[in-house]
């Protein structure tokens, strides 16, 4: 990666675009002789038009605040992220100060330019997106080596409009320099914006305000309650038509421990252990994020979540992270504001007061798989595969985002934007079902006498596919209700709506994407639920195999209990006359040395005489 300076544009310079969906080429104005262009565009020189309606951070908070002590009460379920954005943001601990080790920074924004920005951006030297002070990184990966699977659409691309332009990205260190950027943008141009990990109410604050984002958005990705804890109010998730430009994707990662085993056996005691020590790790986790006090913080910028933490044997395990996604369109603009943040930050190393994680040996890295992904390596890697301990996989999605992608439809298409991260949480789900069927294959393949110990673990297996099941319905809901034709998200469609002469295949890029991006998730859900019936089938059989095998042993306690009965009819009397003759007690009046027997016998006599 290097790094490269964006150098801003005038804010006096900017050109007003017409709302049209089609962008016209720009005339920059001419430079004078000897007219330097930096010098041109320095922050100094730069007037900046202020909305008078803009929300400051202050000012967004407040309005979370007021809106939470509303008298009817339908703010109670902003209560709590109202006190998390009431804290003294100019004070709070919760800024990090410097970037996590495995991260160049949290907050990282992409300018999505079309064609036509690109090739003004080459011919004036200037960026797209005007900055004050944040970093600048370029790409120096190719599209070959990431294994492109639009690869013949995005060569001819690459060689006419110039990609290497387009794959500038902004990161930033502090939210002042977030906030400076935004003040300072160009509000013709639509941007991707990414977080990672936990994030401090003075980012949010910034963030909110800066994009004027739905508080929704924040209390839903900050909702961290157990099963065992009951919500304020009820309210998450709400109904579909609220919340459309809402998505949460749940990404998985598979990890192995470190004292896996290939025993054939399980070994149940242990398997519980492990799970309770997951289950209470994971309640102090949740207790750290939702823990407010600006003093004495429990979680920093950059720090990695953990939505759940499956335990499927002494050999593997599973962490479940979240990407929420926020679609933000000023009025009927073609531009747009996307919002993505990832559970997934710093790698997760525990601090001194983090919760003690069961220890794990790896985790497996999230395979996306594109067609000829193999052929398409031209350089070696420049390091091996590091297998430490991570959960970071998602953290790195910015890394290589918009290299299968083409500009002019990103620029177009909102949800078009979005298909790569939608490929890589697929990818992460299905990795899991191929887990959880693996995992079954050897549930129901243990001999009988280990029936007792499966039929644990097949319960626990069935509440997560359901779990999952109810997720992946809700976010083909989702991708459904982004791409339909009534949906307001801003589509590729809408152009030829504008200038039916417009004909350049965006619109059926953008089509095909999203149908493949249903296909997926509909994949995922047929197979998850296929794996739930298989779960179904296999506890009942288990059951209707353990109840026949507790009714042959009561047939079997049965029959032997017969024959003890026999023998005991025989031998009980036998025994008691024996005992009572052999007692041997001496005559009634103590003179006689004769047995019982013999008064018996005498007693005898007597009556027949």
């Amino acid at each position: 990666m290097t790094a490269e300076k964006l150098q801003p544009m005038p804010a006096d310079n900017l050109p007003r675009r017409s709302r049209s969906i089609r962008r016209t080429r720009r005339d920059y104005p001419p430079s004078a002789a000897g007219d330097d262009p930096a010098s041109r565009v320095t922050s100094a020189s730069r007037t900046v038009r202020e909305d008078p309606d803009a929300l400051t951070p202050e000012g967004y908070a407040d309005a979370v605040r007021r809106h939470s002590v509303l008298n009817n009460g339908i703010g109670r379920n902003y209560i709590w992220l109202s006190d998390f954005l009431g804290l003294n943001i100019s004070t709070s601990v919760y800024v990090r100060k410097t970037a996590p080790r495995d991260l160049k920074s949290w907050v990282v924004q992409y300018p999505i330019a079309g064609d036509d920005d690109i090739a003004d951006a080459q011919e004036s030297s200037l960026a797209l997106t005007p900055t004050l002070s944040p970093r600048s990184i370029l790409s120096e990966e190719s599209t070959d080596n990431t294994g492109d699977s639009f690869a013949g659409e995005r060569r001819s691309s690459k060689e006419s409009s110039g990609q290497d332009e387009r794959r500038k990205f902004i990161s930033f260190s502090t939210h002042k320099e977030f906030s400076a950027s935004i003040a300072s943008r160009n509000p013709f141009q639509s941007t991707v914006t990414f977080l990672h990990g936990y994030t401090s109410p003075a980012w949010i604050n910034h963030i909110g305000a800066g994009y004027n984002i739905d508080p929704e958005f924040f209390c839903r990705h900050l909702d961290f309650r157990g099963p065992e804890e009951s919500p304020i109010s009820f309210s998450i998730p709400s109904i579909p038509s609220s919340c459309c430009y809402l998505i949460d994707l749940p990404v998985i990662t598979i990890g192995e421990r470190d004292d896996c085993t290939s025993s054939c056996t399980l070994h149940e005691a242990h398997i519980e252990a492990l799970r309770r020590e997951a289950a209470i790790a994971l309640d102090a986790h949740r207790r750290e994020i939702k823990y407010i006090d600006q003093n004495r913080p429990k979680m920093v910028d950059g720090q990695s979540m953990v939505r759940d933490y499956y335990v499927f044997d002494e050999t593997h395990f599973a962490v479940e992270q979240r990407i929420s996604i926020c679609m933000e369109r000023p009025g009927d603009d073609p531009t747009f504001q996307l919002i993505v943040w990832s559970d997934s930050g710093d790698n997760y190393q525990p601090h001194s007061n983090s919760p003690d994680w069961p220890q794990w040996k790896s985790c497996l890295p999230v395979i996306v798989h594109k067609h000829k992904i193999a052929l398409k390596a031209r350089r070696p890697s420049q390091g091996k595969w590091n297998s430490t301990p991570s959960i970071h996989s998602a953290a790195d999605i910015h890394k290589e985002y918009g290299h299968s992608l083409d500009p002019a439809t990103m620029a177009k298409d909102a949800f078009y934007c979005l298909t790569e991260i939608f490929s890589f949480a697929a990818s992460s789900q299905m990795q899991f079902l191929n887990l959880i069927d693996l995992k079954l294959d050897r549930y129901t393949s243990l001999p009988t006498k280990e029936d007792f110990k499966v039929l644990p673990n097949l319960k626990y297996t069935k509440k997560i596919l359901e779990r999952y099941i109810q997720k992946t319905e809700c976010v083909l809901e989702s991708i459904r209700s982004a791409t339909s034709s009534q949906s307001r998200w801003p589509k590729a469609s809408d152009s030829s709506i504008h200038d039916p002469s417009i004909n350049d295949g965006s619109e059926q890029k953008a089509r095909i994407a999203a149908q493949r991006t249903e296909q997926d998730f509909q994949h995922l859900l047929n197979h998850a639920e296929t794996l739930h019936r298989r779960t179904t089938e296999a506890i009942t059989v288990l059951l209707s195999s353990i109840s026949i095998s507790e009714s042959q042993r009561a047939l079997a306690e049965a029959e032997s209990m017969g024959k003890l009965t026999f023998l005991a009819f025989t031998f009980v009397p036998l025994s008691f006359t024996t005992s009572f003759f052999g007692m041997n007690v001496g005559e009634l009046d103590g003179q006689t040395p004769l047995s019982i027997g013999w008064w018996v016998h005498g007693e005898k006599k007597k009556e027949k005489r």
